[in-house]
């Protein structure tokens, strides 16, 4: 079973976030996102989830997409254990360095949605309007424990 949800989380996180596709061949990609999370359990998904996350981007490019793409498919809806692990990777390959990289966006945006989700006030826009993930002593330490 472990090498199916590899395979899958394969075919949906290697591509390139915004590559030309036909409305029905992303709503078709879009559906496939869902009924992968309805057929296996998060549980289960997310440790290979991360792991391909971790072996497969390394340069920014790469973890950018890899951003882009779990946005698009929703899974920073999906509340997890360990946000900061998780998301340290991220900073750890792009760094807190303000336009150290231009797409930090979809980073930050990230952040702030899956750490909200988690449980993490601080973290929510509308009663921390500044809060940035990039001075979160906690994010910077999560980033840190990958160097």
């Amino acid at each position: 079973m472990k090498e199916d949800i590899y395979k899958k989380i394969a075919y949906l996180f290697d591509r390139y976030w915004d590559e030309d596709l036909s409305e029905e061949e992303q709503d078709l990609l879009y559906d496939e996102a869902d009924n992968f999370v309805s057929q296996y359990s998060w549980k289960e998904i997310f440790p290979q989830l991360f792991q391909f996350l971790q072996q497969n981007c390394k340069t920014p490019k790469d973890v950018l997409n890899f951003a882009h793409l779990y946005w698009d498919y929703g899974y920073y809806e999906i509340p997890i254990l360990d946000p900061y692990a998780f998301l340290g990777y991220f900073y750890y390959r792009l760094g807190f360095e303000p336009g150290s990289n231009d797409d930090m966006e979809i980073v930050d945006s990230l952040a702030t949605e899956m750490l909200k989700k988690s449980g993490n006030s601080d973290a929510d826009l509308f009663l921390n309007p500044y809060y940035m993930p990039e001075s979160d002593p906690q994010m910077i330490a999560a980033a840190n424990k990958y160097k």
